[in-house]
């Protein structure tokens, strides 16, 4: 028995012991504390090596997994590796960094202070390696440049100075600092040896209030404090003798900050923004009647609120811009009348059949005051579309706006008792007018059924996105295209082999729903996102598209 109970204290001693060691050799897990409780702004990767595990299990990773898109990525893949990619990768491999963080301390006309810090779980002998470097890289880049060894509290600081500007870099056990500004680092080094305590922005109530709003285990993380920024811009503002509306600047300085974050769950990424709102006005919630106006084929569906007595306030109406306020009297609208012309909710539905080249669209928003908006819309249409011409349709008084020589839409705009509608086509409008039955709604959609839990939430809004028939229709547009383009560029065959596009089904068999809800919360506006690609990526990687194809429109012009 006392052989056990010392075997048993030798394992407790060992294990003690083996937590001692980690702990003391790695310090700080919590980058947000090596950060002043003052900073503007804060991004971190809080754990690479669990997000990298995450990330294997997720729609983007399974499709990059295919064989037919490794195949298809083989050659310009393999263009990365002639330029050092795989050197870099070896480098990181040994360096092993496991959190990363990027902060910047101060904000000011003429720049500002920041530091990007990283915990490496390689040895001391891979830190040098890699910071070596980055030294090495710099010197070369800048001829000019020299190089000296600061000592701080029993630390090196290397700094790099060329011109005018210096980067230093130091290390603290298992954390590595760069910056521009040599109080920066050394706060950081300070912080993550124990020497600074407190005072940090893990601390501080406001960052702390972002954050509960936030993804418990984040694999990206950022954090905005808005008061510093607007007055930079401000101060800006006034060098030019910009004007300011008081009580515009009165409702914007009540939005103290701004946070989010990126998870992944399953097949999902999942992305929360939160903005910090002191006195934010309440809102209704919807009450999922726009359902009535969607079809099961339906590829984009949205119910939203407004509160029109917050637009109809004194305070609200004094902060908008001169030119907003003259437009509004110059057509009769008077904004003090929207709480009781207009109901609170609104609906917008895409519709993409099988074979068509574009979507169809429709909004409809409830309204309470069918005679005023139509005196309204019968003046904005006199003063800005004199073209249109004013038919009754379905109990509705229907304005139709064709466009000559362009047949793939006819845009028009109804209102009847309980709705103003505006559509691309007739036949959606004609849809809108006549909603169908409730077998015959989205809810029928085995797709968004999936996400039909999250529709029933309480919330101020909701999107729900068919990322996968959306896709479809687009590849299958786009694909021959691709490929009889690419047939025309010897160029572009060097780098891509276009022949080993995928087929559509390898991408889209993975492609879940995109859906957005967004409602208040005792401190502020929450808005949560989720599908294979969040909202904010969709509407990312659209803005890189679109640039993408301008860019090439122009170049074959000028060709």
């Amino acid at each position: 028995m006392k052989k056990i109970l010392v075997a048993l204290v030798v394992v407790l001693v060992i294990v003690g012991a083996s937590i001692w060691y980690v702990l003391s050799r790695y310090g700080v897990t919590d980058s947000a504390s090596l950060v002043p409780s003052d900073a503007v702004a804060y991004m971190a990767l809080p754990d690479l090596v669990q997000s990298g595990l995450r990330w294997n299990q997720t729609a983007l990773a399974k499709i990059g997994m295919e064989p037919a898109m490794q195949e298809f990525m083989e050659r310009p893949l393999g263009l990365l590796g002639q330029e050092g990619m795989d050197e870099a990768i070896g480098i990181l491999n040994r360096l092993k960094p496991g959190r990363l963080y990027a902060a910047l301390h101060t904000v000011s006309e003429s720049g500002g202070t920041g530091v990007l810090g990283f915990q490496y779980f390689g040895g001391k002998k891979d830190y040098d390696e890699a910071i070596g470097r980055l030294h090495d890289q710099m010197m070369q880049l800048s001829p000019g440049a020299t190089r000296k060894e600061l000592s701080h509290a029993g630390d090196v600081i290397t700094q790099i100075q060329f011109g005018e500007h210096s980067l230093f870099t130091g290390v603290h056990r298992s954390w590595a600092f760069l910056s521009n500004d040599l109080l920066t680092i050394q706060n950081a080094m300070d912080r993550a040896s124990g020497r600074v305590s407190g005072s940090s922005l893990a601390d501080s109530d406001q960052f702390k209030t972002v954050r509960g709003e936030l993804s418990k285990s984040a694999e990206w993380l950022w954090y905005v404090s808005t008061p510093p920024l607007l007055d930079l811009l401000l101060g800006a503002g006034e060098q030019v003798d910009a004007v300011v509306n008081p009580a515009q600047l009165e409702q914007v300085r009540k939005i103290s900050a701004f946070g989010g974050s990126l998870s992944f769950y399953g097949l999902d990424q999942v992305e929360r923004i939160f903005m910090l709102w002191k006195d934010i006005p309440p809102m209704p919630a919807i009450d999922r009647s726009g359902l009535a106006f969607t079809t099961a084929q339906d590829v984009v569906f949205a119910e939203g609120v407004q509160d029109w007595s917050t637009v109809a306030s004194p305070e609200y109406i004094a902060s908008l811009p001169v030119e907003v306020t003259t437009f509004l009297q110059q057509n009769g609208i008077d904004l003090t009348r929207l709480p009781a012309i207009f109901g609170n909710e609104g609906v917008l539905t895409a519709n993409w059949p099988s074979g068509a080249m574009f979507p169809t669209a429709m909004t409809a928003l409830a309204i309470k005051d069918r005679a005023e908006i139509e005196a309204i819309t019968r003046r904005l249409v006199e003063n800005f579309a004199p073209t249109a011409t004013i038919s009754e349709r379905q109990g509705a008084t229907v304005f139709d706006f064709p466009i000559p020589g362009f047949a793939l839409v006819d845009p028009a705009v109804a209102v009847n008792d309980s709705h103003a509608v505006a559509a691309l086509t007739s036949s959606a409008l004609n849809a809108a007018l006549s909603p169908a039955s409730e077998q015959e709604t989205l809810a029928a959609s085995p797709v968004f059924q999936s996400v039909a839990a999250q529709w029933q939430k309480e919330s101020q809004s909701f999107l729900f996105v068919d990322t996968r028939t959306i896709f479809e229709r687009l590849y299958n547009t786009a694909r021959p295209m691709i490929i009889f383009g690419a047939a025309m560029s010897p160029e572009l065959a060097k780098s891509v082999d276009i022949q080993k596009l995928p087929e559509t089904e390898t991408i889209s068999q993975h492609l879940g729903p995109i859906v957005m809800t967004q409602h208040v919360t005792t401190n502020g506006w929450l808005i949560e996102s989720s599908g294979p690609i969040t909202l904010y990526q969709t509407i990312a990687v659209g803005g890189v598209a679109a640039g993408v194809s301008a860019a090439a429109n122009v170049f074959m012009q000028t060709r």
